[in-house]
């Protein structure tokens, strides 16, 4: 609710405004998880080993594979979408050779 205020308001629609919903809202996140996790601790339902967890080579090779599946998106997205647009890859030919046409004239002696 605060955030909602804060950002309907056009005088507190600020970065400092912004920054305090944001922070508003990561602690409202941060105390819904501690209301959940809390009393699931306290009071368990399940009888548990208390001990220390290692993981399988399943659960690594099958974190391996998310990375790689990720990774192989990725590079596919910016195969097929490249990531700097290319009109402006063009249009920064186009001044930079003039620019540096007229740099290389100002450093020759005389009249060009």
């Amino acid at each position: 609710m605060i955030p909602l205020i804060i950002l309907a308001n056009r005088r507190t629609r600020t970065v400092k405004g912004t920054m305090i919903a944001s922070v508003s809202v990561i602690f409202g996140m941060w105390l819904e998880r501690f209301t959940i996790v809390l009393p699931t601790l306290i009071n368990p339902r399940l009888p548990y080993e208390k001990g220390m967890y290692h993981p399988t080579w399943i659960e690594f090779a099958v974190t391996a594979g998310c990375f790689a599946t990720f990774i192989l998106l990725y590079i596919l997205f910016t195969k097929f979408f490249p990531i700097i647009s290319i009109w402006e890859v063009k249009e920064g030919k186009e001044i930079g050779v003039k620019e540096t046409e007229e740099r290389i004239k100002s450093y020759l002696p005389g009249k060009a």
